[in-house]
């Protein structure tokens, strides 16, 4: 969120931004250099990893959960990184996939697929407008963890989730069928889950002797948001239909702040005109030439008209 990038077309300045605009401090963390989350963290974002995790900092990480922490992953398809892997243990799982829908695609864009289908949590109960994805892929909690996590966002029943990703991204090419998985597709996960004794540094798991001492000992509740793409909050789409309020509502959750989640008026921008050099020449002339012209002829006819009218 800060440095060169920060305010380029794949940062997230504007995110940061937007969390500032509702009071909040953000400050960047470098998890390598800290070898732990700080106490005073409330809330950790991991934005669109791209490359894996070192071991300390997979068990900060932990750690940070198991004392209760918050953390919101948005990770995008076929990303260089082995987050995945610590989702999975935490009871969420990315789908190696990318969702198509050729229906609600952006600008016909199958990859850019507009997402209305909400679930029932307070980060997306006050949604009614869509929010805009680009290269997406599913989230879903694992069947041991339903309980826990709930289904945020969908794509429209006529997405899937393409799963040959190796013809995907070498020819473009997408169909549906074979093991790809059906929509509505599923794209982020939000969740509340006990991870004491999970880490490797927690031990072994409780011994069964030990009876309700052990069940006892379970730590304090976690949050977890998982959202399939980063691109959602990055600079270029944060500010398209409703990503702001998802992004900060998410936020919202994970604090705990939930009388601050809401649907936010949206901002008025400049609007962008792209002209190639003729068209600007054919503009140019109209407007110096043709609609002048054009207005004196009125002018004119508009005179010898109402000296011709009856009474003149």
């Amino acid at each position: 969120v800060e440095g060169e990038g920060a305010d380029g077309s794949e940062g997230f300045g504007f995110a940061k931004n937007a969390l500032e605009n509702e009071n909040y401090q953000v400050e960047t963390l470098l998890l390598a250099a800290k070898g732990d989350v700080p106490e005073d963290a409330d809330v950790v974002i991991l934005a669109g990893a791209t490359r894996p995790l070192y071991d300390t900092e997979h068990r900060a990480l932990d750690r940070y959960l198991e004392r209760g922490g918050a953390l919101l992953v948005l990770l995008d398809p076929r990303a260089n990184t082995d987050v995945h892997e610590d989702l999975a243990r935490w009871g969420v799982e990315v789908g190696d996939d990318v969702v198509v829908d050729r229906v609600q695609g952006l600008f016909g864009r199958p990859v850019s697929p507009l997402a209305a289908q909400y679930g029932d949590h307070p980060i997306t109960r006050e949604l009614r407008d869509a929010t805009l994805f680009h290269v997406v892929r599913s989230v879903r909690p694992k069947p041991e963890a339903q309980e826990a996590f709930t289904t945020l966002v969908l794509t429209s029943e006529a997405s899937w989730g393409e799963r040959d990703l190796d013809r995907f991204f070498s020819d473009g090419q997408a169909e549906f069928g074979g093991d790809d998985l059906a929509g509505p597709v599923p794209i982020a996960v939000a969740g509340a889950l006990s991870l004491a004794g999970d880490s490797e540094e927690g031990g072994d798991s409780p011994d069964p002797e030990e009876g309700d001492e052990a069940e006892s000992a379970e730590g304090p509740e976690a949050r977890l948001v998982v959202v399939g793409d980063a691109d959602f909050a990055g600079n270029q789409l944060i500010g398209e239909f409703r990503n702001r309020d998802l992004f900060v509502n998410a936020v919202n959750w994970l604090l705990g702040d939930v009388d601050a989640i809401s649907i936010r008026p949206g901002e008025a921008r400049a609007s962008r005109m792209q002209l190639s050099g003729a068209q600007f020449l054919q503009i140019r002339y109209l407007s110096l030439f043709v609609l002048p012209q054009a207005v004196a002829v009125l002018g004119v006819f508009a005179w010898w008209w109402r000296r011709r009218a009856p009474g003149r």
